[in-house]
């Protein structure tokens, strides 16, 4: 999977919402309040292939998502045309980590390691309710397993050194 470093995926744009080309927006991350002050941002389809800068206008919060009125979209048929695209950014403009937090984007091609030995490679993810699962291609065999990324599984992360270190190494049997 290649991995635009300057540019982070923020969230999926799921359906419109109400008459006015607002869309319903699932953020990757727990944000909210950061994402209201975004200005500019890219929408990417589900193959990458189709890029549009948009303007956002306003933002709320529902009890269930985010609500975003795009500048560019002022029907639900318009709306639509983007159900399923990402919400990409500048890296720069990425809402600020606390200790102990990582950027999925920035776990992909991290090794999972077992005494300093690499063990498997991360080449994506699921984002579940909790934990996250890193999937890995095994070093040894090849074959792809899902490791849940807790402390019950993972231990330190390095993102500069591409290291994960693999607590619960049976996980790959």
């Amino acid at each position: 999977m290649d991995v635009d470093r300057h540019m982070f995926a923020t969230g999926m744009i799921k359906t419109p919402h109400g008459i006015r080309g607002e869309v319903k927006v699932v953020l990757f991350g727990d944000a909210p309040e950061w994402f209201k002050k975004l200005k500019n941002v890219e929408l990417r389809s589900p193959d990458g292939k189709a890029i549009r800068t948009c303007k956002v206008e306003t933002c709320r919060m529902t009890s269930r998502m985010l609500i975003v009125k795009f500048q560019e979209f002022d029907t639900p048929e318009t709306a639509r045309s983007v159900s399923g695209w990402e919400v990409w950014i500048p890296r720069e403009k990425a809402a600020p980590l606390e200790k102990g937090e990582y950027y999925l984007s920035d776990l992909m091609g991290c090794n999972l390691t077992v005494d300093g030995q690499a063990v498997a490679h991360v080449v994506g993810f699921v984002d579940t309710v909790h934990p996250i699962l890193l999937e890995v291609v095994a070093s040894v065999d090849g074959r792809t397993y899902y490791v849940p990324f807790s402390a019950h599984f993972t231990g330190d992360v390095d993102v500069t050194g591409k290291t994960i270190v693999l607590t619960a190494p049976w996980v790959l049997a």
